[in-house]
């Protein structure tokens, strides 16, 4: 589509699919399933706004979907009743949300025989997925070219008018430091270019008011490339200048799109990562039970298993 970002989809299609899977598992008749799904219509949202405006509770969307879904499908049990045409009705999702503008060929075409979860992408970096092309540029050049952070004089990024409405403004830090990060190219690369990586640690405001990040991301500057496709978020061109001279790096599919996945290696390595800032200490027997178990779900009969081992490390 052309109209312009105003839905967050993680969290209003996110709905649907979390109410689903819920039925599903709680094994809703049809009728069940179609209030479940009305139900959840009745408590879908997550506009952009938030997302503009530097909101904390942007990455709470997602979790409100997750709820809603599971809430609505316990309700569907016990009887309640939601809206019947959740989809196409004059007031349904497609048209109050999307404007009406679907293609129910394509929406229907090989539905129940094609399943789309392969073609999900997986984020290597905890930041908008708007910045990762830039990122991967800036981490792919820093390796090639050894870039010392101090030798550099200026970077211009080349990004779509969507990717630079979004996450290109010069940087600046607003009431909420972690987002404004995690929302903005200029600092998501200075960090990487500085420390090599760019994950959990770069969000926490100690390391977003570095000197160091901070003195090198004044120094880049996003434009929009009339070239690309107003809505392309996959691809930028990297442009840095040291005092040796002018490199430039072109990103066509950022890593973790199907076209370039994560390997199930990387995946792991990034679950190590994450589970090295959890509160309570575990064990290298226990984190390897816990990878094994989810590296070969589907030789897991009784998934209590492995949801044990979680609540184990969860409590306090």
């Amino acid at each position: 589509t052309k109209r312009p970002l105003s839905w967050v989809r993680t969290a209003t299609c996110g709905s649907f699919g979390a109410g689903a899977a819920s039925g599903k598992i709680l094994k809703l008749e049809e009728e069940e399933m179609g209030n479940a799904l009305g139900i959840v219509y009745s408590q879908t949202s997550g506009n952009a706004q938030c997302l503009i405006d530097g909101g904390l509770v942007k990455r709470m969307q997602p979790g409100f979907s997750a709820k809603a879904g599971v809430l609505s499908a316990f309700l569907a049990k016990r009887g309640i009743t939601g809206a019947r045409d959740v989809f196409e009705g004059s007031y349904g999702f497609f048209n109050l949300y999307e404007g009406g503008d679907y293609d129910q060929e394509k929406l229907c075409d090989a539905l129940g025989e094609r399943f789309e979860g392969m073609k999900l992408s997986i984020k290597p970096y905890p930041s908008c997925r708007m910045t990762h092309a830039s990122i991967d540029a800036a981490l792919a050049m820093r390796k090639e070219k050894r870039l010392d952070p101090s030798e550099i004089e200026k970077i211009v990024v080349h990004v779509s008018k969507m990717v630079y409405d979004m996450v290109g403004s010069p940087f600046a830090i607003r009431k909420s430091p972690q987002v404004d990060a995690q929302f903005s190219i200029p600092y998501t690369i200075a960090a990487g270019l500085v420390r090599g990586d760019v994950f959990l640690k770069d969000f926490e405001e100690v390391s977003i008011r570095d000197p160091q990040v901070l003195k090198l991301a004044e120094k880049v500057k996003v434009v929009t490339d009339p070239a690309l496709q107003e809505r392309d978020m996959s691809t930028t061109t990297f442009v840095v200048k040291t005092k040796e001279g002018v490199y430039e790096k072109r990103v066509n599919e950022m890593k973790g799109n199907p076209s370039h996945p994560m390997s199930m290696d990387e995946c792991i390595e990034k679950f190590k990562k994450c589970f090295s800032y959890s509160q309570k200490p575990i064990s290298q027997a226990k984190l390897d039970q816990i990878i094994n178990g989810l590296v070969n779900l589907e030789m897991i009969k009784d998934i209590k298993v492995l949801m044990d081992f979680f609540a184990e490390v969860a409590m306090p």
